[in-house]
Formats: C-alpha cells, structure tokens, sequence
C-alpha cells in the first residue's frame, strides 16, 4: 500500500504541521480529481466563480399548477397549512414523551414515479464553464481571502515564535532567517504540495537534493529548501492569542477556518443532482492523533473519520470531521439522536427540494425517515431490525428468495432473504421484484435493493478520489 511519504516526512516535533499539511493536500486532491475526471459531468451545474451579471442568468419559474407540486409531493388533497405528515409540534428531546408507534399495513399507496418533477434550486444557478482551467478553479476553492487570510496569521505565528523563544534560538537557525511572507509564496507552497503529492519521497529534502539518481531540479527552481521548510514551520490559520481553555472544538479550532472555507466552496459551486448519499469516509493517517479511528472494512484502515454527503458521481457536497464528543452539528438539530443529527445537519441546505437520500443502516430509523418526508425528501435505506417502530409480523422467518413488505403511507419496510435477512425502508417503491441475471443463473431482487446498491456507489468513488 502506497503511503503519503510527503506528509509523514515532516518533522516529528510539529504536530500540528503535519495535520495541517495533510489536510489541505488530501482536499485539494480530490478538488482536482473532480476537475479532471469530472468535466461535463460533475461540473456541469458548476457556478460561475466571479462577475456574475443578472442578465446571463435563468430564474426558474415554479408558478401556477407547478408551484403547487413540488419535488414529487402534490398538495391538491390537503387543506392550508395541513400536509400528509403533519407536526405534531411535540419536542423532539428526550425528555418528552415518545410519539406512538406507526401503524403499518400489508397493501401501500400506488407509488408516483421516479421521474417527478424535480427542482433543483429555488434560486439563480449558474452555467457550466466549458472554458474553466485548473488555473481558475484553483483560484476559485482558494481565493484571495483565503490566501490573505493564511498569509496573515503565518506572518503573525513567525512573529510570536520569534519573540517567546528569541533566546533559546539558536545563532545559526533558519528561523533567524525568516522574512515576512506573501501571496505568491503560498500559492507555490500549495502548488508543491499537490506536485510532491503525484511525486512522492521518503523525505523533503530529497526534493531540493543534487544527486542525479533522486534528483528533481524543478523544486529547487521555484523555491529554496530552506524558504520551503520555513513556511511549513509557520504556516497557520488562526491567530493563537484568540485560544483559550474556553474554545470549543479545540482539537480542530487551528485549522476551523480552512475547513469552513473548502466546505462553503463545495456547497456553493455546485448544485448536486436528485440522488445523494450519506456515508463516512475514511482519511488515511498513521500519526499520533487523539481522534484518529479504526476502520477495518476501509482501505487504509486508519485515519480521520469524516461523515460525508456525496452525488452518485461522487462529488462531496458536505461533510462532517468526527471528533468525539464535541464534534460540530448544526446547532438546530441539537436534540436529535446522535445518527440523525449527523443526517440532519449534512442535508439541511438540501431539505425541502424534492431530493433523494440513500443511507446505510447506521443512520436509518423510522422516526428519521418519517422526520425527511415531512422536508420533501425521499429516503432509501438498509435498516436493522431492531429499530423501534419495525413492524414485529417482519420478523417472520423467510426461505430465500422470499419477500415480506408492510406500508405506512408513503413508508415501505421490506425483508427479503438472500444468503441473510435484508431489510430496506424506503418511500420510492414498492415490493417490486425485478430479475436479475447472476453467475448461478436468473433470480428475482427487489427493485429498492438494487437501486441501492447501485446509488451508494457515490460513496465509492469518493473513497477512490481521497486515495
């Protein structure tokens, strides 16, 4: 297994350099994967980065009979201010008492199709540009706020490490040798990041080394090994001073104002299509951390969880850095299950236009799948058995092949039987049987299964760009 040489050769004393290195090589990876695999295609809603005039732009029009039917869900059957789910205002911390139960019902609704009207956004979006270079888009993700943000704080920590350890420096350091730094110098700090990325090394200086055999003259063109070890060694994005025993996400607050930044980037340049899927993913890191995960059934096993909403195509729309206990939600869904409040907060720019949710069974439950309808957002989903509200007549013992379905309005909960028992909640389809040609010959899946399996495979692909 190949391993990220470039960021593990940093020195052992800088933790938070080393983390920090990390991250913004590993995002800008899959920034540029998305470019260069995706154009005409994960592009193609893509905003335009700057001089946005009125008159290129298309207002989409929702009034008349459409303005009524939103996303796939009609009101022509329901009274104002009443919908088919309604709130029943009840508090949703754990405190109140629980709703009921819902009833579910061996026949379900005649289920409308697939191909709904579907809007995107409520607002202007902005044309693909069939004309945008890696150039462009790189100034796009980092902009000139940004890079003067970094360019600011690394200017401000060289300054403070200066001056609180002035003494202890010693005559001949290259910190002695600092000078303040500029835009330019970190915009071809992040340039070789990315290139040591495609060009790995045990080490840095290896890249500025005269030997013919490991030679790579072009570093050594750019920038001196010394410049480049110094802006590594200051590098930051938040002013110390403003960090006490009071910061909440301490374990993240160095580096809060890149990973905003990148995430608002991520939202706003791109409008995702219908199907979305929450899952976590996995960053490779073997360093010392104090929230790094194990993960057997991912590549590399060990690194920092990220709980992340994809397109089937695989581009990341948000995520979510876990951190323990004090990871950060959004505040509005603080009284939620921890699972649903992972859901919640990653879709909620999503919520209300019609979208379509594939979930594995670690975030499903009944309670949340009921919560998306009432946001026009459909939802499809392995569950565990053992949720509460699963109808206990689904826990009938089935021969293979055999299937069992009970419906709760809109809500379908399937068990079907392969080599084990799988149960699907979904609010897209019905018990449906479809056929399917296998190695062992032509047997017959529900049709939710396999449009399941076939939308997680988002989340694949986006494993395959962090790697």
């Amino acid at each position: 297994m190949r391993r990220n040489y470039f960021v593990e050769s940093l020195p052992a004393q800088s933790l938070f350099g080393r983390v920090t290195v990390w991250l913004i090589t590993t995002l800008l990876r899959l920034v540029f994967h998305y470019v260069c695999a995706g154009k005409g295609s994960v592009l193609k809603y893509i905003y335009k980065m700057s001089n946005l005039e009125d008159n290129d732009s298309e207002d989409i029009d929702i009034s008349g009979d459409e303005a009524d039917e939103v996303d796939g869900y009609t009101s022509s059957d329901e009274t104002e201010g009443e919908s088919e789910y309604e709130d029943s205002g009840e508090d949703t911390n754990n405190e109140t008492e629980p709703e009921p139960e819902p009833d579910f019902e061996m026949q379900g609704p005649k289920m409308e199709s697939p191909d709904q009207h579907f809007l995107l956004h409520r607002t202007v979006a902005c044309r693909y540009l069939l004309k945008a270079t890696l150039w462009t888009l790189l100034n796009f993700f980092f902009d000139e706020s940004l890079i003067n943000l970094i360019v600011e704080e690394t200017n401000r920590f060289a300054i403070q490490y200066i001056i609180k350890n002035g003494e202890n420096i010693r005559p001949h350091s290259r910190v002695r040798q600092w000078k303040e730094t500029n835009t330019n110098e970190i915009r071809t700090l992040i340039g070789l990041l990315i290139l040591q990325g495609l060009c790995p090394k045990p080490e840095y200086k290896m890249y500025f080394s005269r030997r013919e055999s490991i030679e790579t003259p072009f570093f050594s063109k750019i920038i001196s090994e010394k410049s480049f070890h110094l802006l590594l060694k200051f590098l930051h994005f938040v002013d110390n001073s403003t960090i006490n025993a009071n910061t909440k996400n301490r374990k993240l607050v160095k580096v809060l104002p890149l990973l905003n930044h990148l995430r608002e980037k991520f939202m706003t340049s791109y409008v995702p299509e219908r199907d979305i899927a929450i899952d976590e993913s996995l960053i490779g890191w073997k360093g010392r951390l104090g929230w790094k995960q194990y993960i057997p059934s991912k590549r590399k096993r060990f690194g920092i969880k990220l709980f992340a909403l994809y397109e089937t195509s695989g581009y990341m729309y948000n995520f979510i850095i876990y951190t323990g206990a004090d990871t950060i939600y959004e505040a509005h869904h603080s009284q939620e299950p921890v699972t649903s409040r992972i859901v919640l907060s990653l879709v909620d720019s999503l919520l209300d236009k019609g979208y379509r949710l594939f979930l594995d069974n670690y975030y499903t439950s009944v309670d949340l799948v009921h919560k998306l309808v009432k946001r026009r957002t459909d939802c499809v989903g392995t569950i565990q058995a053992n949720r509460k509200g699963i109808p206990k007549d689904l826990q009938v013992k089935l021969s293979k092949g055999q299937s069992v379905a009970r419906y709760n309005r809109k809500i379908m909960i399937q068990k079907w039987h392969d080599k084990k028992d799988v149960l699907m909640i979904t609010t897209l389809h019905d018990k449906t049987m479809e056929k399917v040609l296998t190695k062992k010959g032509e047997i017959e899946k529900p049709t939710c299964v396999l449009e399941y399996n076939k939308k997680m495979g988002g989340v694949d692909l986006a494993d395959n760009y962090l790697h």
